[in-house]
Parts: structure tokens; sequence; C-alpha cells
């Protein structure tokens, strides 16, 4: 970041928020939530969706849009339907977009900045649903 400048907790917090402000609005448009996204994400990736009911039903949900091909045999992962792909393709290139608009003026310091703080967070986060789901249940002491 520039010097001279700091950043408090909240001051991130607003970024955040105001940048998934800007994602639900390009998601919304194509009638997917965040969470048919992220799964969506996951299946073009390659990565294995947990079997959560959460995630079944997401997949349920884009199944019905004809997003994704299901297996047959029940076993075998799910993959992107060309429908499915065409419209991936669309919402990756309208969230590269955004994302250029967004961090434009920004250098390459600051960027770097951010993307270090991002996944800092994503870190945390997958941290944090790892000691919610443990063995023994909740964690009282997760944050």
């Amino acid at each position: 970041m520039s010097e001279g400048i700091e950043m408090s907790e909240q001051d991130l917090g607003a970024a955040i928020g105001a940048a998934e402000v800007l994602l639900d609005a390009v998601l919304e448009q194509a009638s997917i939530t965040r969470a048919q996204y992220l799964v969506l994400q996951m299946i073009a990736m390659g990565e294995p969706v947990d079997c959560s009911p959460a995630a079944r039903d997401v997949l349920h949900e884009i199944d019905a849009k004809g997003l994704i091909d299901s297996a047959s045999d029940g076993r075998s992962p799910v993959r992107l339907s060309k429908y499915g792909k065409c419209v991936f393709q669309v919402l990756l290139a309208d969230v590269d977009e955004l994302t250029r608009r967004l961090y434009r003026d920004m250098s390459e310091a600051d960027r770097n900045a951010a993307y270090h703080v991002v996944r800092t967070i994503e870190r945390a986060d997958r941290l944090r649903a790892d000691r919610m789901s443990g063995p023994e249940g909740p964690d009282r002491n997760v944050v």
C-alpha cells in the first residue's frame, strides 16, 4: 500500500463488502447466486464438491438450470454441461472485467497487498470452518 496510509479492519471490511455487492450484481444479472457461482467454479476447476445438505441443494439448483451434467451412476464427478460452460465463461468474463475496473487505479504493490489480504481472509475462513466442523463439534473458542 502507499506510504502513510493506514487501513483499519473496518476499512478492509468496507472494501470487501463493496466488492461483494458488485459481484452480487453481476451474478444477479445471470440469475446465479453466489453459492451457485462458487460451486460452478469448483466444478469447472475439477475440485470435489462436499456432500453436505447445503451443497447438495446447490447442485440440485444448478442441475435444474441445466448448468451441469449429473453422473448417472451417482458416483462420478459432475461436470459443467455445454450450456453451463457457456454461462460460466460469460460470468468469468464479466467478473474479470469488473475486477479490472475495480483495481485499475491501484499500483501493482497495492494490488499484491490486496491479494494477500484476501487470501489471508480466505485462509482464516477455512480454518474457522474446519474448527467448526471438527469431530467434537463447534469449537466455542472460534471467533
